[in-house]
């Protein structure tokens, strides 16, 4: 009978070795494993499939309080999803970001790495139809 921690181990071995060599080193085997299993599912490492485009909005300080919580409410609003979630025809998926380093053009989001800067409410719904009009 396997535990948790084997169950962990044979996992992140087959998906990433050396993610789990990287770990050992810096926490030691148990405490790792443990924790993995434990946040599977919540686990980007281990989670449900992205959306072809990743809106990422940052909710640093500098951002928030430029106003990113509200642009990544209306995200949401017109992508009809919550923050974490991917639409049902999996091309955007909604995540809140701690921190992207771009401070001094906050509010920014990044959409598969490419940094929008100072975006407002009002061009949220172009930013959304412009990805979606390359899927048709």
């Amino acid at each position: 009978m396997s535990t948790k921690t084997d169950l962990a181990k044979e996992i992140i071995n087959k998906k990433s070795p050396s993610y789990a060599k990287k770990q050992k080193f810096f926490f030691g085997e148990t405490e790792v494993f443990e924790f993995l299993i434990e946040t599977a599912e919540e686990s980007a490492f281990f989670g449900k499939p992205k959306g072809k485009y990743v809106i990422g909005v940052c909710i640093g300080t500098a951002c928030y309080v430029k106003g990113s919580q509200n642009v990544l409410d209306k995200f949401g609003e017109i992508l009809n999803i919550k923050c974490g979630e991917t639409t049902e025809d999996g091309l955007f998926t909604l995540d809140g970001l701690r921190c992207i380093g771009a401070c001094g053009i906050a509010p920014a989001i990044s959409i598969n790495g490419k940094v929008y800067p100072k975006v407002q409410l009002s061009e949220v719904a172009h930013i959304i139809t412009e990805y979606s009009s390359k899927e048709m």
